[in-house]
């Protein structure tokens, strides 16, 4: 009956007693979908429960943590999904969510370790609208050195103005 428990407790955002509910199946089953609805429910818990969320995914557990980063990255849950995507070391996820944060340099930084155009290009666009220039243009000369790419990094600095 787990499942409509959770069901339940989405439907009407009572998140905390939802973790709560958690903690006590989990005691009896380990199911991932338990650790993943645990995790997520720390994570909409807000901040105070962002320890117990870190906590939670350094013990063993059966959840699926990359997937549960998604989802807390498409519900805007960024801090959650920065200690989710840090814990499973996926770097191309890390720079988005530190774009989000708006964390250029650590975006930076996550980039580089990703080392995918793609991943470069998404950062480097980020910093020039946010007019981060000097991390735009760490980003921007791992770009340049593919000539695909180039073109696109020249029409996004002149799309806003930054011809120089």
């Amino acid at each position: 009956m787990f499942m409509a428990v959770i069901n339940m407790s989405q439907v009407q955002e009572c998140w905390e007693e939802l973790v709560n509910f958690l903690k006590m199946a989990r005691e009896s089953l380990k199911e991932q979908t338990i650790d993943n609805e645990l995790i997520y429910s720390f994570a909409k818990s807000g901040d105070k429960f962002l320890a117990d969320l870190e906590n939670f995914i350094s013990e063993p557990n059966q959840a699926d943590v990359l997937k549960v980063g998604e989802r807390c990255f498409e519900n805007k849950l960024y801090s959650a999904s920065k200690i989710l995507f840090q814990r499973a070391g996926n770097n191309q996820k890390m720079a988005q969510v530190y774009v989000m944060l708006k964390e250029y340099v650590q975006a930076y930084e996550a980039a580089k370790k990703a080392d995918i155009p793609k991943v470069w290009k998404a950062v480097c666009f980020s910093c020039v609208r946010a007019q981060e220039f000097k991390t735009a243009n760490l980003c921007g000369q791992n770009i340049i050195i593919h000539p695909d790419h180039l073109e696109d990094l020249i029409q996004h600095y002149e799309k806003f103005g930054y011809n120089d």
